[in-house]
């Protein structure tokens, strides 16, 4: 991967798949080329996996926190028998009752299944 004069990145869509048909990488492309630098080789090693498993753990954390925390307070508070307060008790019970990794695998089935079309 070279960078050319004018900034833009070269050789990226070689290494990540993708182009946007004008012969520039998108942008994800672009991310994960630079992201993954110095993986092979000389700088190489866990502390990638290490750092995105942080990030996706915190991102995670930081979007299910106050939506749970919003739920927990609704349902014990306004719910009363409506029919919000009947669906959220439903998924409740269903995220509780299945291990998180099955929940995880069906949702990257889903995506994966609707995106199979989309331009990248």
């Amino acid at each position: 991967m070279s960078q050319s004069p004018g900034g833009d990145i070269r050789g990226v869509e070689s290494v990540t798949g993708g182009n946007t048909g004008a012969g520039r990488p998108t942008r994800v492309c672009v991310i994960a080329a630079l992201a993954s630098n110095g993986v092979i080789g000389a700088g190489g090693g866990a502390s990638h996996a290490i750092v995105g498993t942080l990030v996706i753990t915190g991102v995670a954390t930081i979007i299910a926190v106050p939506v749970g925390l919003m739920a927990a307070i609704y349902l014990n508070e306004y719910g009363g028998n409506g029919r919000l307060s009947r669906a959220l008790t439903f998924f409740v019970d269903v995220m509780t009752g299945i291990p998180s990794i099955v929940a995880g695998l069906r949702q990257t089935g889903l995506a994966s299944t609707f995106s199979s079309g989309m331009p990248s």
